[in-house]
């Protein structure tokens, strides 16, 4: 059972700031804590756990400050199938409105282990898919090993660490995707 722990300077030394992000109670070796995204100002809290809860699938649980201890914001964000090691990766937008996850074992349309990202949107009561999925270009690409939002939202850079380029096998590459209405479009080649 994972934790993830927050800690505030008070301009001596890192106190504790709340109680304890917990993992899922019944969940073991979800590997909870394995990625972690942080608002601007600290009150939003997003945590990745690619683990082994349903075969891998993973899962991520977002919180937020309530001034006294974190709260948890929405539902837990699943997965979608096993082995998508959903949430390795977690980036949030500048206000912690905009989330960005890897899963970077999803097969997608592309392949086994293609990996993608998926881009959620805080409307106020849940969490709701913003845009398709980003997916991996090829089998075993892995996209999705990392992800980071703009400060805004607005665009998205994915990592696809085993990425093949014309004659060299896994030295990986970035693509960054912008939002373009309801969608996300690939920025450059």
């Amino acid at each position: 059972l994972g934790r993830a722990l927050v800690f505030s300077w008070d301009g001596v030394s890192w106190v504790p700031l709340g109680s304890p992000i917990i993992g899922e109670e019944d969940d073991e070796d979800t590997n909870f804590g394995a990625a972690i995204a942080i608002s601007h100002d600290g009150t939003v809290i997003a945590v990745g756990a690619n683990g082994k809860a349903i075969w891998q699938s993973g899962h991520v649980k977002i919180v937020e400050w309530n001034g006294t201890d974190w709260v948890q914001r929405g539902r837990i964000i699943q997965g979608e199938a096993g082995g998508d090691e959903f949430g390795v990766s977690v980036a949030l937008s500048g206000n912690g409105t905009i989330l960005a996850v890897g899963a970077n074992g999803n097969d997608g349309i592309n392949q086994e282990d293609a990996g993608h990202c998926r881009v959620f949107v805080w409307g106020g009561a849940t969490w709701t898919q913003l845009g398709s999925d980003i997916d991996g270009e090829f089998l075993d690409d892995r996209s999705g090993t990392s992800v980071s939002l703009s400060s805004d939202g607005s665009v998205v850079a994915v990592g696809a660490i085993w990425n093949d380029q014309v004659g060299k096998l896994s030295v990986g590459h970035c693509r960054v995707f912008v939002l373009d209405g309801n969608d996300w479009k690939q920025k450059g080649a």
